[in-house]
């Protein structure tokens, strides 16, 4: 089985805090109802940066000024493009396309392995292949191995 490549983003706050989504319960998708990072699949021919500011731009009409890569995470289903993008986040000014919510979690919330929804107030889980990659992230296990990429404002 070919393996599905996607581009993740890690979105830190200042104060470490991770930003997340609520995926879609009710969508034919891998994990819905869990919690997970913003990002999505490459299409034919996309580099990874291309596809990891396509898929913010339309998931949030972020546009990230720096995006660092820390590494790719294999899972026997996908090859995750991880990247980290750090900055301040305002949660008023992101507008959500996809996704039932999101919200922004301390390192600790989110190696609980359940989130609680701002927007809903229920609990849903951590997409468990997600959680095992933030695990990494958390513990400082990737290092910042290509630098840093700097984007244009475009």
């Amino acid at each position: 089985m070919e393996k599905t490549v996607a581009a993740v983003a890690v979105i830190r706050s200042p104060e470490g805090k991770t930003l997340w989504q609520l995926r879609d319960g009710d969508k034919p998708i891998d994990y819905p109802g869990h919690w997970g990072l913003f990002g999505g699949g490459l299409k034919p021919g996309e580099g990874q940066q291309n596809a990891m500011m396509r898929e913010l731009k339309e998931e949030l009409e972020l546009v990230p000024s720096i995006l660092w890569k820390l590494a790719d995470f294999e899972h026997p289903k996908w090859l995750l493009n991880c990247f980290l993008i750090e900055m301040k986040i305002d949660l008023g000014a992101l507008i959500l396309h996809e996704g039932a919510d999101l919200g922004l979690f301390t390192d600790e919330e989110v190696l609980s392995g359940s989130l609680t929804s701002p927007k809903f107030q229920t609990s849903h889980p951590v997409c468990p292949p997600l959680l095992e990659l933030f695990q990494k992230v958390a513990q400082n296990q990737f290092l910042r191995f290509s630098g840093a990429v700097a984007l244009s404002q475009t």
